[in-house]
């Protein structure tokens, strides 16, 4: 029954604190974790890792968390707009984890559409190579009976003419 379940919430607590927690920053990472989970609205990575210093997650997470702060705050938000950094996960308010789940699925969907093009566009030709290759086929069939059909015809003139002359020489 969901009135007694709602009831047995309630009496213990738990809905209050779901309703605190909604209220304050709802959704936390661990900074490894946020790291993982949004690093592709962050900038590319060097080529060479080789020359960059390591870092520790903390560190990376700050970064991130500087860069995205920058796309989803409007410039008069002093909060960085519900961001918030722990000593060891982030903290975030409902509407700015809605914003970072929006770019995310944004960057996702348009790395997929790249993804998308360049598949079509290998499957494309490959194609184009395998039509080129039958073409040329053809064209070397059409191009080999050409010539045996005008070989054919010289072959019959120079008989024609051999017999000609036969013919004239006995009579």
């Amino acid at each position: 029954n969901p009135q007694v379940i709602a009831d047995q919430l309630r009496c213990a607590g738990v809905l209050e604190a779901i309703r605190v927690s909604r209220v304050g920053f709802p959704q936390r990472f661990l900074h490894g974790s946020f790291v993982q989970r949004y690093k592709i609205l962050g900038p590319k990575e060097p080529k060479s890792r080789r020359y960059r210093r390591r870092t520790t997650a903390k560190e990376d997470c700050e970064a991130l968390v500087k860069i995205v702060s920058k796309e989803i705050s409007s410039p008069s938000d002093k909060n960085q707009f519900g961001i918030q950094m722990g000593n060891t996960k982030v903290f975030l308010r409902q509407q700015a984890f809605d914003s970072l789940e929006a770019l995310r699925s944004r960057k996702i969907h348009s790395a997929t559409i790249a993804i998308q093009s360049i598949l079509r566009m290998y499957l494309a030709w490959k194609r184009y190579i395998i039509s080129l290759h039958a073409i040329v086929m053809i064209q070397c069939f059409i191009r080999q009976r050409t010539a045996m059909v005008a070989m054919k015809s010289k072959r019959e003139a120079k008989a024609a003419v051999i017999l000609q002359c036969a013919w004239r020489r006995f009579h």
